[in-house]
């Protein structure tokens, strides 16, 4: 028998999402709080073991994608540099985001009254703080480098998942609500803290979510201005990659793809001899011996040149040894790198004690890989392959949300390490968790 408590629901709820939505302000161990106070009352909402049981076996995929990867995590305690360190990184960056998202899933799924209205709410006027407030600080310093509400806490590129999810949140609202307005206009303050945010792969996760709309909403009855809209965004983006070669070479998009497959050929400690820094005296990292052999014209940005070092490197350490889970966190790449590999395979910026200059590899997928094994790293790539997946199946907000978080979380992961943070991984799995209670709802369906 169910005892009804709707009023303390609705506090708790209130509380709870409240509370989730600040990560990318306070620190991880207050939301925790509340998270912990929401389980005695999820006991005595249902028919306590019987019902957790059945609900927890709508989550069974990603959980056990996420224990085999759990496994994996716990197996690189053998071969990782700092066993302590590692311990607490399994839990920090893995258990505790997974604790949230099953946390958020009960919450959404067992609400006792319908939370999309309020959730859509409360979610989108956080989302648009974070875009504001990116925007007015690249106004006000003059320079597109900025991560809004948490400066000083998140980094840049791992900020950004803010970012992109006010764009996915702003195409769902024009899909599925009546605010079509509100959302058009949010999806273009979202681009323009793309710019403002300054992560060159946020270009990609717009295309990407530009394809992913016109693909999966082209049935859409109502969806005719926002997809002749993103056609336009879609033209005007692709007139800015053919055109990039007049900017910066940070932003050269052509000369990346002209340039990347010829860089790729050389060892990742030579790959140096195109990065000018080698030959300053003003760099902070100093380079390989290989890489100042002869100094060569500079046909790539200094920071996409120290990315395919890093890809080069990792790569070659997993091909080593596939099966070896050689320590669970993106941080510790540098420390975890196995000491009889071929000092040609380590990439070639290098810090003041010879070790690599980068302590993780700016590719999530591929640290997960390195981290875990192969194996390991397949349940990483399955976990995400699944969400995506089950939010395509249903055309409905919290679904066609999830899809597209996760797909841009995974664009971004190609450059960097999004989840690398406490504060964007919790964050992420309160996001899922939140999307598959709502999913999974009989009321809602």
């Amino acid at each position: 028998m169910t005892i009804s408590l709707k009023n303390a629901d609705i506090l708790i709820f209130l509380v709870f999402f409240s509370s989730a939505m600040f990560f990318s302000i306070f620190k991880i161990e207050y939301p925790l709080f509340v998270f912990a106070g929401t389980l005695p009352f999820l006991a005595v909402q249902k028919h306590l073991l019987t019902t957790f049981i059945s609900d927890i076996k709508k989550l069974r995929y990603p959980l056990i994608f996420s224990a085999v990867l759990t496994f994996f995590a716990f197996v690189s305690l053998i071969y990782c540099f700092d066993i302590s360190k590692t311990l607490a990184s399994i839990f920090y960056f893995w258990l505790i985001p997974q604790f949230i998202m099953v946390i958020s899933f009960l919450v959404f799924l067992r609400s006792n009254f319908n939370p999309t209205k309020i959730s859509i709410l409360i979610l989108g006027v956080i989302l648009f703080a974070h875009i504001v407030a990116t925007i007015i600080q690249w106004i006000l310093f003059g320079y597109s480098r900025n991560a809004g509400l948490a400066m000083g806490q998140t980094p840049i590129i791992p900020y950004s998942i803010f970012l992109t999810l006010g764009l996915c949140y702003s195409i769902c609202l024009f899909y599925f609500t009546k605010y079509k307005k509100i959302a058009f206009s949010l999806s273009i303050l979202s681009v323009i803290s793309f710019y403002a945010n300054g992560s060159r792969c946020l270009i990609f996760v717009v295309l990407s979510l530009i394809l992913f709309s016109l693909i999966l909403f082209k049935y859409a009855k109502k969806g005719l201005i926002l997809v002749l809209s993103l056609i336009i965004i879609c033209g005007i983006l692709s007139s800015t990659l053919i055109l990039s070669h007049q900017w910066s070479i940070r932003f050269n998009f052509n000369a990346i793809f002209a340039n990347v497959f010829k860089i790729l050929q050389y060892t990742p400690s030579s790959m140096g001899q195109y990065d000018p820094y080698c030959f300053s005296q003003d760099s902070s990292y100093s380079c390989a011996k290989e890489s100042r052999v002869q100094k060569r014209e500079k046909v790539l940005d200094p920071s996409f040149l120290n990315r395919l070092s890093l890809y080069k490197s990792a790569s070659l350490i997993i091909i080593d040894n596939p099966l070896r889970p050689n320590g669970y966190n993106q941080h510790y790449f540098k420390y975890n790198i196995p000491h009889n590999i071929n000092p040609s395979s380590l990439p070639y910026p290098r810090d003041k004690d010879g070790l690599s200059y980068y302590g993780e590899i700016h590719n999530s997928f591929l640290s997960a890989f390195f981290e875990m094994g192969i194996i390991g790293g397949l349940a990483y790539m399955l976990f995400f392959a699944y969400l995506f997946v089950i939010g395509i199946k249903k055309q409905s907000f919290f679904s066609m949300l999830l899809s597209m978080f996760v797909l841009s979380i995974s664009i971004i992961s190609i450059f960097d390490i999004p989840l690398g943070s406490g504060t964007t991984a919790c964050f992420s799995f309160f996001i899922f968790g939140m999307c598959l209670g709502i999913m999974h709802r009989k009321d809602l369906q």
